[in-house]
């Protein structure tokens, strides 16, 4: 039935009636999966989204996993909307073909191929989470595309971790930095006799390095996430503890909130268990500890601070497994000072 705007306006009660109706109807392209591979399910997608604009001129809307809606065009479109259809279209395009030629590539690699449309590697990260959760995807590493590695490893003895059939070592005695994995890897110590072992994971990489150079333990696995851990890090911790050798697990962090924060991405994960690992203690530093050494600096907390402190303690409140910590964030915030790991001695820590 053909329509004519005399028809129309008399049709419709307002001005926004009006509009909606003389809006050409979308063509509705629902994102998630089909149970066939990735690539064909972003081909599919790409494809019709393209057939649709360029060839009809008919905008698109694609209907999410979660009930949400992209529309493109939209009259009342904001740039940044119309920048995040762009992102996910840009990511569909380097996933699909990352994953046909078998690549690997880094968030920072893909994030630099186009600065300007991805804005910092935030959004990038943002848009492959948005990708597979969409796709119902167990894991985004089934995407290619992952984290730049960042952790460190000393070992006494050779690692070996085994992905997809592929094998990586961190060769004994070498400060390495952790591969790649993925939630189905595993990583073997490989051992030369009878040894009880023990781990420990240190936030600072200066703390590690002074360690690892000192070399005076010949049992003991140095890590670091340099920080705030990535998933990597987190990830290959939870696969070490597969090995039964490993009978110490400690954790040291600056003595202040952060470093508290940093010993709970570790140590915990509601969401993802395969990215924390539960055998890990927290040992330090405490601020009793550093209180016998003369060289410890103790510096105000600043609001940012005493917010963070605050907002761990509540959290904390109902977990008897965390009372440490939980005694750790209240110390900080009775004398409101905070001071760096740096100033232990190296016995303490092993």
């Amino acid at each position: 039935m053909s329509r004519n705007l005399a028809t129309l306006m008399s049709q419709c009660n307002s001005r926004s009636e009006l509009c909606a109706a003389l809006e050409p109807n979308p063509r509705r392209i629902h994102f998630n999966s089909t149970g066939t591979d990735v690539t064909e399910v972003l081909e599919m997608i790409l494809s019709l989204s393209r057939n649709s604009i360029e060839q009809h001129q008919q905008p698109i809307a694609i209907i999410q996993s979660n009930g949400g809606t992209l529309s493109f065009p939209d009259v009342g479109m904001s740039t940044s909307a119309a920048k995040k259809i762009a992102v996910l279209f840009s990511l569909m395009r380097t996933i699909q073909v990352t994953v046909s030629t078998g690549q690997i590539r880094t968030i920072r690699d893909v994030y630099y191929t186009n600065v300007e449309l991805y804005g910092d590697q935030r959004k990038v990260e943002t848009g492959l989470c948005s990708i597979a959760k969409n796709l119902h995807l167990s894991s985004r590493d089934s995407l290619n595309i992952l984290p730049a590695q960042k952790g460190l490893c000393y070992s006494p003895f050779d690692i070996v971790v085994q992905t997809n059939g592929q094998e990586n070592l961190i060769p004994a005695k070498t400060s390495s930095m952790i591969p790649y994995l993925a939630q189905n890897s595993t990583a073997r110590i490989v051992m030369r006799g009878d040894a009880n072992l023990k781990l420990i994971v240190l936030e600072k990489e200066a703390v590690y390095n002074k360690l690892v150079g000192a070399n005076t333990a010949e049992d003991t696995i140095f890590i670091t996430g340099k920080g705030y851990p990535d998933f990597l890090t987190r990830l290959f911790l939870n696969r070490l503890q597969q090995n039964i050798c490993i009978l110490d697990w400690r954790i040291y962090t600056d003595a202040d909130p952060h470093g508290i924060d940093i010993a709970l991405k570790y140590m915990q994960n509601d969401d993802h268990e395969h990215y924390m690992c539960q055998k890990l203690v927290y040992k330090g530093a405490l601020l009793t500890q550093l209180l016998r050494r003369k060289e410890a600096q103790f510096l105000q907390m600043s609001q940012r601070d005493l917010s963070l402190a605050i907002g761990l303690t509540n959290r904390l409140a109902s977990n008897s497994s965390t009372k440490l910590l939980r005694v750790q964030l209240q110390r900080q915030l009775f004398f409101q000072k905070k001071a760096e790991m740096n100033s232990l001695l190296t016995s303490q820590y092993l």
